[in-house]
């Protein structure tokens, strides 16, 4: 009795063993020319920038003003040459507001220069070049398309000047000029988020630098030639139409 189980069960586990061949050989996939495609989806940009132009205006700031907040109203109208690469002309006009820190130290540290001038209108022209786009998803199904892009540009730099650390009744000081204007570079990146085919949210971090001659800061009508490298970082944010 018990060889007749034994020999029952040895050929259960054959049978089993059959049937589970046979099912490995059943579900083993074929060799095909088809095994080496590589299949790639190409999608077309969401906004194709080539030959359009873009219009739009930003606020401004600068980052490393101290003792005084500079802000700026800025427009700019650019023309896409290719979808990466854009000329651009940009300006901005603003006012700068003195901390309570730089009515305290100008009465005592006039040494502090840079207290003393801080731009207040920017004026260039130049590229940006766009090598980078993509997506990302917001809340559960909606896509946001956005471009990284560089740019480069030469302009003016126009500095407003303050003569507030010139003692009272300094001589001809209504004859001191209150604007100086310098020749500027900047280089800086940016990018657009896209709502539609038309409409984008725009930032840019720019980084300023021009020449300026400290010596115009001078408490006299004859002024000495002094110059120096001054740099400014601006951070502007605002929004871009495409026609």
């Amino acid at each position: 009795m018990k060889k007749k189980k034994l020999g029952l069960g040895f050929l259960f586990l054959l049978l089993l063993g059959g049937v589970s061949f046979e099912k490995a050989l059943a579900i083993e996939p074929k060799k095909t020319d088809l095994d080496n495609l590589e299949v790639r989806v190409i999608r077309p940009r969401f906004v194709e920038k080539k030959g359009r132009f873009e219009i739009g205006t930003q606020v401004s700031t600068l980052l490393n003003q101290d003792f005084v907040d500079v802000i700026l109203f800025s427009g700019h109208v650019q023309y896409h040459i290719f979808h990466s690469l854009a000329f651009e002309l940009n300006g901005s006009y603003g006012v700068s507001i003195k901390t309570t820190d730089y009515k305290i130290l100008s009465d005592k540290l006039y040494f502090v220069q840079v207290e003393k001038y801080s731009p207040n209108i920017l004026l260039g022209g130049g590229f940006n070049w766009s090598p980078f786009y993509g997506k990302f998803q917001i809340f559960s199904e909606s896509l946001l398309y956005f471009d990284t892009f560089f740019s480069i540009e030469g302009g003016v730099t126009g500095v407003e000047l303050s003569y507030d650390h010139c003692p009272s009744g300094t001589k001809d000081i209504d004859l001191f000029p209150s604007q100086y204007f310098a020749p500027s570079g900047r280089v800086g990146i940016g990018q657009h988020f896209f709502f539609d085919k038309h409409h984008a949210v725009r930032w840019d971090f720019k980084y300023n630098f021009y020449i300026m001659d400290i010596g115009q800061l001078a408490c006299r009508v004859e002024k000495e030639t002094k110059e120096t490298i001054v740099s400014n970082f601006i951070l502007k944010l605002g929004y871009s139409f495409f026609l």
